[in-house]
């Protein structure tokens, strides 16, 4: 399954229910109708810059899926788990907005670390990541309202989990522009080391190399090829 992720900049809350003493983390991971930071994409022409929107009800149908189970997590580690909608410990629901989650904070050491820096304000953003499944076909490209491409996504068929995180990658339109730079010239370095030490039929046809060129072009932006 090919996932995504993206991140929001939103307002994450930490309270307390005084007669049970149950500690909640409540915030929205996924806002509708508003255009993204800067993201990319890599294609062979290198790594292209766009902007995003999701459309209100994308998430009706993987909410609504029988086996959807959204993970809570930090920075989305699997070794980091805060709790699942499958058991109640974390609530989803959805409105005009976007999608907003209430989570029953863990008496680990990792939820009351999470429930004192959020507490604190330092933690400021979320993230979730989504396959688009069967939504791919209804995509959407335009313009944004800074004339970068939009890609607009009126559905997500697989909702995987959300987490807290410290900092979102692409936080504003000029750092992103840098990442870029820095990773096409990366990837035009390896690409020519890698002619030096093969002949080169073999790296044209070999699969493994274009995908290693490909993962260390978008290391550097902290994306995942899967």
């Amino acid at each position: 399954m090919n996932y995504e992720v993206r991140t929001f900049d939103v307002e994450v809350r930490a309270t307390k229910d005084e007669e049970t003493g149950n500690r909640y983390l409540e915030g929205r991971p996924i806002v509708y109708n508003k255009e993204s930071r800067i993201l990319v994409d890599w294609d062979m022409d290198g790594l292209k810059e766009f902007r995003e929107m999701i459309l209100p009800g994308a998430l009706t149908k993987a909410l609504q899926r029988e086996d959807t189970n959204v993970k809570a997590t930090w920075m989305h580690e699997r070794g980091k788990l805060l709790g699942t909608s499958k058991s109640g410990t974390l609530q989803l629901s959805e409105d005009e907005e976007g999608v907003k989650q209430r989570l029953l904070v863990p008496n680990t050491a990792l939820g009351d670390e999470m429930y004192e820096l959020v507490g604190r304000g330092d933690i400021t953003q979320m993230s979730f990541k989504f396959a688009l499944g069967s939504g791919q076909d209804d995509v959407e490209w335009k313009e944004s309202t800074d004339g970068i491409p939009l890609r607009v996504i009126p559905e997500i068929e697989y909702f995987l989990d959300t987490a807290y995180v410290d900092e979102g990658a692409y936080s504003d339109t000029e750092a992103s522009r840098r990442n870029l730079e820095v990773a096409e010239r990366s990837y035009k370095e390896f690409v020519e080391s890698r002619k030096e030490e093969e002949p080169e039929e073999e790296i044209n046809n070999e699969y493994v190399f274009e995908k290693e060129a490909r993962q260390r072009e978008l290391d550097i932006l902290n994306i995942e090829i899967k």
